[in-house]
């Protein structure tokens, strides 16, 4: 009897160790782990859920499967080693398409770029299908749960998601935190808090990138004087000169400004290099033929999956503080709940295996559309393009930051 009990101990933590090692089992101490005890439940479920200290919301990237995915998963996890405190989490993830921006090529860009309203798209409603549904997730709470706090973190589009519902929703001091990494809506001179990640503050991401190209067009006196406006604004994006009173205006005139109240709960993570968040460069030297697609896919999708561990670390530390932190006898200030529209699940849904090769389509089509437009033209352009290519190729020789 002796021997079977101490075989099975010996076995037990076998498994758990292997599972410890394959990360289905939480390494944070018990303790740590009481208050997120509950199971993560999807969205459509969340009103049925008893009201808790705080809700967690996670919203996974394109083309990853139910639940939070890999990466927000990580977020979770490393909250709950973090956790420091009394209270409960009640646990969600946003059940919604996370289709591929890959999608865009089926729709006329010309349309995209310039059209008024911009024409529906299966990647454009999958996101605002998740902004719709994650801000009826936050109403639900601000309704029925006067004491819970929110803590969100998205990855890619799951990061888009949460800044178009929070412009949805205003949760003021309701929200601790809002996580968003790899953000395709991230910008130059974005008020968020970037304690994580090493691209610089000129950073520009692919959403971001196409709405300050709609600003243009919409602004601009022809569709000439737009697409030299476009091409300018590529150039200035790499130098680091865009403007950010223009992506600013663009990012308000879309519905996809972060609201003031929450500037300081909201922590964005965009590592150098990331496509998704970070454009600028392989953009640009995709314009002038110094790169291809392919090239760039290889040599980014590590960037954009690598969400996780010390890349993180300092964003978590700051949110588990900030977690801490919270008095649970204060009731936070009222909210007014706003109505979000109803958006419509796209007819189509597509979840490729690959999420960066599908998340970098969207700039690489806008690029390649203005590019051909450009060339088709206008000779003077074709020598102002010769001319960016030599700037281009003095800079990399250069080398980076050798030019301020």
């Amino acid at each position: 009897m002796r021997l079977s009990t101490k075989f099975t101990r010996i076995i037990s933590a076998l498994l758990v160790g292997a599972l410890t090692l394959t990360g289905l089992v939480a390494t944070a101490p018990a303790a740590h782990a009481q208050g997120w005890s509950s199971e993560p439940v999807k969205s459509t479920q969340a009103g049925g859920q008893e009201c808790a200290d705080f809700l967690f919301v996670g919203v996974r990237g394109s083309g990853e499967p139910d639940g939070f995915g890999d990466t927000v998963k990580g977020v979770r996890n490393g909250l709950v080693e973090r956790w420091n405190r009394t209270g409960t989490v009640r646990q969600v993830w946003l059940d919604y398409p996370a289709v591929a921006p890959q999608t865009l090529g089926k729709v006329n860009f010309e349309d995209l770029l310039f059209k008024k309203p911009m024409p529906s798209t299966e990647y454009f409603d999958s996101a605002d299908v998740g902004a719709t549904r994650l801000a009826a997730v936050v109403n639900d709470s601000l309704r029925r749960c006067a004491g819970e706090r929110l803590v969100m973190a998205g990855f890619s589009q799951g990061a888009q998601v949460i800044t178009r519902a929070m412009a949805l929703t205003h949760p003021g001091d309701r929200l601790v935190a809002a996580i968003l990494l790899g953000n395709p809506n991230h910008y130059p001179g974005q008020n968020v808090r970037e304690l994580s990640g090493s691209a610089t503050a000129e950073a520009i991401g692919l959403g971001s990138y196409l709405y300050l190209m709609r600003q243009l067009g919409a602004t601009s006196a022809n569709r000439q004087v737009a697409v030299e406006s476009m091409l300018q604004a590529t150039v200035d994006m790499y130098e680091g000169k865009v403007s950010m009173d223009d992506v600013r205006k663009a990012m308000a005139s879309s519905g996809n400004e972060i609201p003031p109240e929450s500037y300081a709960s909201t922590y964005s993570v965009c590592q150098a290099g990331d496509m998704v968040c970070d454009a600028a460069q392989p953009m640009a030297e995709m314009l002038v033929g110094s790169t291809t697609m392919t090239a760039e896919i290889d040599r980014t999708r590590p960037i954009h999956l690598g969400y996780s561990g010390a890349a993180i670390a300092p964003t978590l530390d700051a949110v588990g503080e900030a977690i801490a932190a919270v008095d649970l006898s204060q009731t936070p200030t009222p909210v007014p709940v706003t109505v979000a529209p109803v958006a419509q699940t796209p007819s189509v849904l597509r979840r490729p295996t690959w999420v960066l090769a599908a998340s970098i389509a969207v700039g690489t089509l806008v690029v390649g559309f203005v590019l051909g437009l450009v060339r088709g033209r206008s000779i003077g352009r074709a020598s102002a393009m010769q001319a960016y290519r030599r700037k281009l190729g003095e800079r990399q020789v250069q080398g980076p930051g050798e030019d301020g």
